[in-house]
């Protein structure tokens, strides 16, 4: 619990937020998070380098301390997981939908969010832009209970999904 606290406090005075960063819905059962970036990529290759997660997730939000640890396995029930030198691991979503070129879905909580035991599903949309490449959305719904009645929370993981969307978006395979 301390630990989660200390993470949380860090994220929501160290992290910058990009101008996309938006809590789009919060009050006592949750809150949403809602992304859009462009790409140039088209939709297919836009989904290909967001399961390359550990290529342009920050180094910083991982359990590791490397990025590169990180890996998305496009099947039913799929991992979004985390590797441990020491052979451990952690799951950090489950990939639970996923339409080609179009939309991948994973259910879980992220971070400290997991520790908190909460339900969350986070929407990944892509689409193709009306003057090329891509518009990539990403949405997070997360439900349960948090003694700061999300505020805080919500806020912080907000400034850390945009901090990553930002790095996806700039992130060329």
């Amino acid at each position: 619990m301390i630990r989660s606290l200390v993470f949380l406090v860090f994220l929501v005075f160290m992290l910058g937020a990009p101008a996309q960063a938006a809590v789009v819905a919060v009050d006592g059962g949750g809150f949403i998070t809602a992304h859009e970036v462009r790409t140039p990529l088209a939709p297919r290759e836009a989904l290909s380098a967001f399961v390359k997660i550990g290529a342009w997730w920050s180094d910083s939000h991982t359990y590791s301390g490397a990025a590169r640890n990180l890996k998305i396995d496009l099947r039913p029930g799929g991992c979004w997981c985390e590797s441990f030198k020491n052979g451990g691991f952690v799951r950090h979503m489950t990939l639970e939908y996923y339409a080609p070129e179009k939309t991948l879905r994973f259910a879980g909580g992220l971070g400290p969010l997991q520790e908190m035991g909460v339900s969350g599903a986070m929407t990944v949309q892509f689409a193709p832009a009306p003057t090329g490449g891509s518009i990539v959305s990403l949405r997070y719904v997360v439900n349960g209970r948090d003694a700061g009645a999300w505020r805080e929370t919500a806020g912080a993981v907000d400034r850390v999904l945009a901090e990553q969307i930002a790095r996806y978006s700039a992130y060329r395979p």
